[in-house]
């Protein structure tokens, strides 16, 4: 899909697009950098552990072949240690899956 000639380009595997992901990180937390916690290779290691997940899915957007942005996704498991970092408990009758499935 193309949008105002940016192309966006879906990915279901990080492996083929794990480069592309680390490169835009890299220059988007170019100033946090020197930060352990923003480091590539912290970003590498979340990165790995959330393509591992349930649901890992991304959306790329290239300009030409540069790539320009990304999002990614992964489903949320009930366990996940996610949960526990809310300061707000969920609704007891939150739905359990999202409603597109």
């Amino acid at each position: 899909m193309t949008i105002n000639g940016i192309d966006l380009r879906h990915a279901l595997d990080v492996e083929p697009v794990w480069h592309e992901l680390i490169e835009v990180y890299a220059e988007v937390r170019a100033d946090q950098l020197h930060q352990p916690h923003y480091s590539v290779e912290r970003y590498g290691e979340r990165l790995a552990r959330h393509a591992s997940e349930p649901g890992w899915e991304a959306v790329i957007a290239y300009d030409g072949e540069e790539p320009v942005g990304y999002a990614y996704v992964n489903t949320l498991q009930p366990d996940d240690r996610w949960w526990r970092r809310m300061t707000t408990p969920c609704p007891t009758d939150a739905p359990t899956s999202p409603p597109w499935h």
